[in-house]
């Protein structure tokens, strides 16, 4: 069943079958955005800082990471060597993923 409001919005009735390309576009794109609300992810890089390995987060410039740069004691500092993690949460779990050891491979990640 299609809501009302996506109806109106989208050009759709109820009367139109599922296979029609539309309906199977609201469809997926309702199911696909219900499963991303809410979900933010944060890279870290995991490194050593007066000898403790710690997480620490990636500097963001114009809203985009900067993967060389990371944020330590407050001022963003230039790192070469560490490995870049997701952090995201599931149900209240924080979830942590390696996605590998240069800049190009977390920002593909």
């Amino acid at each position: 069943m299609i809501p009302a409001a996506l109806e109106a919005e989208n050009g759709v009735s109820r009367e139109t079958p599922l296979l029609s390309s539309g309906a199977i576009a609201i469809a997926f794109w309702l199911v696909n955005t219900a499963d991303q609300i809410g979900r933010k992810t944060h890279l870290k890089k995991y490194l050593s800082h007066n000898g403790k390995w710690q997480f620490f987060p990636v500097a963001k410039v114009n809203g985009r990471p900067k993967p060389e740069l990371v944020m330590i004691e407050g001022k963003p500092r230039r790192s070469t060597t560490g490995t870049f993690y997701l952090q995201w949460r599931e149900s209240g779990v924080r979830r942590t993923r390696p996605v590998g050891t240069t800049p190009r491979e977390a920002l593909d990640a």
